[in-house]
């Protein structure tokens, strides 16, 4: 019984002191603050603009230390804002300037505080000689719909789409050459209710910066030449992510395409009648389509199709059939689709010797001289073709998987694993729980470019020693880990993901956990 209410009172104490350490203590003003934050100087501002035409940016000063801060900036096109001020700090301190001449340019601001030291942000803007329009954000003249600011441009505008009103239900037609970019792929959506989203009938068009989802076909390239399409996830449509008919001379690079029917279709239809030639598919991500990755029927040729990862497709990584010859595929990594390639008739698989073919999951061959290039060849299904130079390793840079921790949240204080308030002992450790993870786990985000994120080996570490492997959560698509048990102080929680190639992405943070239960 006194063992009890000692325990008791063990645990009364420590939650008390806790919550005076985290809550009361920085608010006195009477204690060191241990958590110094830290210093936020950044230039606030437009990133488009035309020609002679003033913009307003404003540099904020957040958490500098002592006053008198002067500022200078370099605009980029010969002229300079020598050193002005003093000013304060958490001040906002507003500019105003215009190019002459169109080009990228980086303002480049420097901040010189107490002790003679300095600090440097700098921000890119792209001056045109042609009109930006704005869709979404906060911007009096901002348009509501994308459609609108297509509408109202012309040859050579512009049109940025902010993520502040996202997700844009429109479907969207485009007959005139534009850039259409949104602020950030992950998080400005295009969606649609089971229709075509954007449909593109004209040349010398850019599109990039967008998630486009829950459409027919997302992008859909009819009798259009000279489109770059770059930067977007496509996702969860039920026919194509990215599809061309009788268009030419076209670069697809650098999207993520899933969770389609078909990743990218080549092919004919009624509104384009006729062949794709010459069009570049590079560097894309095409994977876990429900049907083929890419698909290329009826005549096309002379396409490149390079440096791609594909993979987890459930019929074919690639299918190329009926009368499609002389196109070019190499440095692709076909990985762990059902099968990873088809060609019925004739078409080139690799580079030469020196630079190679593909790499294929399912290649058995060996490399006996070490050069990274198998000995055999790898034969395509369906006709006479071969990689005559398959890659022993995959192409490119095969980064490590990443690993981003959901939970804990650093500088916030959990109880049993649960988010409460944010702390500000973050100088001492990363975060704090009371009662360890036991009602929220542990949770990881690890993704790979080649597996699949529950194929991957997610193991934790506490003090650098493993207890365990997180267990795939197919409900949140993220892994899991409870920790329970006696535990108090500071610990180093370490997580590490290896995918199938042996790669070892890691993360790690401090976390306070103090557990009195067993």
């Amino acid at each position: 019984m006194k063992v009890t209410k000692l325990l008791t009172k063990f645990v009364t104490l420590t939650v008390l002191i806790l919550f005076i350490c985290v809550y009361i203590v920085p608010s006195t003003g009477n204690f060191p603050i241990l958590n110094k934050q830290p210093i936020e100087f950044i230039i606030e501002g437009p990133t488009y603009g035309k020609v002679g035409i003033s913009y307003e940016f404003i540099i904020c000063l957040n958490n500098f230390e002592g006053r008198n801060i002067l500022l200078s900036i370099n605009w980029d096109d010969g002229e300079f804002t020598d050193w002005i001020g003093p000013f304060d700090p958490f001040e906002k301190v507003t500019f105003s300037h215009s190019w002459t001449e169109c080009d990228t340019f980086t303002i480049q601001a420097i901040a010189r505080g107490c002790n003679d030291s300095q600090y440097y942000t700098k921000l890119n803007v792209t001056i045109t000689s042609f009109n930006t329009f704005f869709v979404g954000g906060s911007g009096s003249n901002n348009y509501t719909n994308i459609q609108d600011a297509i509408d109202d441009a012309n040859n050579g505008d512009t049109v940025f789409v902010f993520d502040d009103s996202s997700p844009y239900h429109e479907n969207i037609y485009i007959n005139k050459s534009i850039n259409l970019k949104g602020e950030d792929k992950n998080t400005t959506i295009i969606e649609s209710n089971g229709d075509d989203i954007v449909k593109v009938y004209t040349n010398n068009v850019k599109m990039s910066g967008f998630t486009i989802r829950y459409g027919r076909y997302a992008i859909r390239l009819i009798s259009s030449s000279h489109i770059l399409v770059s930067d977007n996830i496509v996702t969860d449509n039920s026919l194509a992510g990215i599809y061309l008919a009788n268009s030419s001379n076209n670069t697809i690079t650098k999207n993520i395409v899933k969770n389609n029917l078909h990743g990218i279709g080549i092919h004919w239809s009624l509104e384009g009648y006729g062949p794709c030639l010459y069009n570049n598919i590079t560097f894309n991500k095409i994977f876990n389509n429900t049907q083929r990755g890419i698909d290329m029927s009826l005549h096309h040729e002379h396409n490149k199709i390079i440096g791609n990862t594909i993979s987890y497709n459930q019929k074919f990584g690639i299918k190329i059939c009926c009368y499609c010859n002389k196109n070019i595929i190499y440095h692709n990594n076909f990985f762990a689709n059902i099968q990873n390639a088809e060609d019925q008739f004739s078409n080139k698989w690799d580079n030469g010797n020196l630079s190679g073919g593909n790499y294929w999951s399912d290649y058995n061959g060996t490399d006996s001289d070490g050069d990274g290039i198998g000995d055999s060849p790898y034969y395509i299904p369906g006709g006479d073709n071969k990689d005559r130079y398959p890659l022993m390793e995959p192409f490119g840079d095969n980064k490590p998987p990443s690993v981003e921790i959901l939970n804990p949240v650093k500088g916030f204080f959990h109880f049993s694993g649960i988010p409460i308030l944010p702390t500000y002992l973050n100088l001492i450790s990363d975060t704090m729980t009371l009662g360890g993870f036991r009602l929220r786990p542990i949770t990881i985000n690890a993704i790979d470019d080649f597996d699949k994120s529950e194929d991957l080996i997610v193991k934790i570490y506490i003090n650098g020693e493993e207890k365990g492997i997180a267990y795939y959560c197919n409900d949140w698509k993220l892994h899991e880990w409870f920790w329970t048990g006696w535990a108090l102080g500071s610990h180093n929680l370490k997580i590490t993901a290896e995918d199938s190639f042996g790669k070892v992405g890691t993360n790690e943070m401090e976390v306070w956990n103090f557990c009195f239960i067993p």
